[in-house]
């Protein structure tokens, strides 16, 4: 060493010299040693190697030139470098992030640690220089892997929620916030449960059933539920939600996507609607001729060996003299009261259709003669017996019944109409307000 402390002390000797020679250049970090004075008096072979010296005495002689003229604070190099040295020797130790360059401005971001040492009278100050620029770069890829997955959130269509294993929330994405009409994510995360109603439409409690859903989660590994959800306001959000455990070195996280169902679900209740127009009758309610058919169709082909189908037509009786009498108005209110006592009479498994005009269908799958003839017995008592109140009037009409009995699985279900049909017009034939079964001769034995 070329330079000695200019604080009065003592020289240092030369077999002080080899071991602190030695021990400075075992330590795997540029160390730099400071007198009292701030003078630099040695430094390690790891400072030359750091900065692609060529010597020692260059580092020292060069030491202001391996730091910019100012650090990112904006505080000058010299001015700060001095103040941390003083503050090593008033307080023993001192620890601060600081850049360093080599001599061409190449940038070296390191950690400082000046620490004051004891030595013979006084204290010198080693510096150690631990280079950060691999912890940097680890960083900043870090940081870029983190907004690459932020942007991958933002840039999801659907909102997004990130629970910790303690259920707790920790992150969601824009499109939350965009959801509920919210001022930030912050604010999603901290009024969450509030996001919900207090009970979902099964009866249970939302906060409980959501915790149940993320313990499941942890099981299974994804589930996928519907749930009810809301805006601050009240506002109903219909959702389906997909939670995913997804695991990490350290544990695990529980991602949550909410799939708004709003669109869906009105288009659903729109095609529901679209549908019951299309199937149902305009004035009486009940199934048209068109849906009757379809489904008869399919009870004829899924008809057991043990079953039997018979059709009904029922038409009103003298139903043109309620029409010029009391008008078209009060006449699809009676057509609409006799569906509605048909409805009432027949069992679950039957379905009657308004066939055309006043002229109503009924298909019926039984075991028996008798059990049609009962139940078309009860149809016509119970529209002869009815009273219907229309406008202040009390109006009472009687019904016929057209009824054939499918005796061979051959039969068409048109060809079984139109024998239902044939009976009908015999029981008009004969006086309405009957029954009439059709007779085919193409099979022997009682109808």
């Amino acid at each position: 060493m070329n330079k000695t402390a200019q604080s009065g002390k003592k020289p240092i000797l030369k077999n002080d010299q080899e071991r602190m020679r030695i021990m400075l250049d075992a330590v795997p970090l540029c160390a730099t040693l400071w007198d009292a004075n701030l003078n630099r008096i040695d430094c390690n072979q790891e400072a030359v190697s750091l900065f692609g010296l060529s010597s020692r005495q260059e580092y020292l002689d060069r030491f202001f030139e391996l730091s910019p003229a100012n650090q990112p604070d904006g505080s000058p190099s010299r001015e700060s470098a001095a103040a941390y040295i003083r503050q090593a020797f008033d307080t023993g130790r001192v620890r601060f992030e600081w850049i360093h360059q080599k001599l061409d401005g190449t940038p070296i971001p390191a950690e400082i640690t000046l620490v004051r040492v004891e030595y013979d009278n006084g204290y010198l100050v080693t510096g150690y220089t631990r280079d950060l620029r691999e912890l940097k770069a680890m960083e900043a890829e870090t940081k870029k892997a983190s907004e690459r997955m932020r942007i991958m959130l933002d840039s999801v269509p659907l909102s997004f929620t990130l629970w910790d294993a303690g259920f707790n929330r920790i992150d969601c994405n824009q499109e939350a916030v965009s959801l509920f009409e919210l001022s930030s994510k912050q604010e999603y995360i901290d009024r969450f449960f509030e996001l919900s109603p207090e009970y979902q439409p099964d009866g249970r409690p939302s906060r409980e059933k959501a915790i149940e859903m993320l313990s499941r989660t942890v099981e299974t590994g994804r589930e996928r539920f519907e749930w009810m959800r809301q805006k601050l306001n009240g506002d109903a959000i219909p959702s389906e939600i997909t939670l995913v455990r997804v695991d990490k070195e350290d544990g695990y996280v529980i991602a949550g996507y909410t799939r708004d169902l709003r669109e869906i679900k009105h288009t659903v209740s729109r095609l529901n609607r679209m549908e019951q127009l299309a199937f149902t009758d305009a004035v009486t309610g009940i199934s048209n001729r068109y849906h009757f058919m379809e489904n008869a169709k399919k009870v004829l082909l899924s008809l057991s060996a043990t079953r039997t189908i018979s059709i009904m037509m029922i038409d009103l009786d003298h139903f043109k003299s309620v029409n010029d009498t009391y008008g078209h108005v009060i006449g699809d209110s009676i057509l609409k009261a006799v569906a509605k006592k048909i409805q009432y009479t027949l069992r679950d498994t039957d379905n009657v259709a308004r066939y055309g005009g006043e002229e109503f269908i009924v298909i019926v799958e039984h075991d028996s003669r008798d059990t049609i003839i009962r139940l078309a017995e009860r149809i016509r008592q119970e529209i002869h017996e009815a009273i219907f109140q229309c406008q202040e009037e009390d109006i009472s009409v009687t019904i016929s019944i057209g009824v054939a009995i499918q005796r061979n699985p051959s039969q068409t279900l048109e060809g079984l109409i139109a024998r239902a049909d044939y009976a009908l017009y015999q029981a008009k034939a004969n006086g309405r307000n009957r029954i009439e079964f059709a007779k085919d001769h193409d099979f022997s034995g009682p109808i």
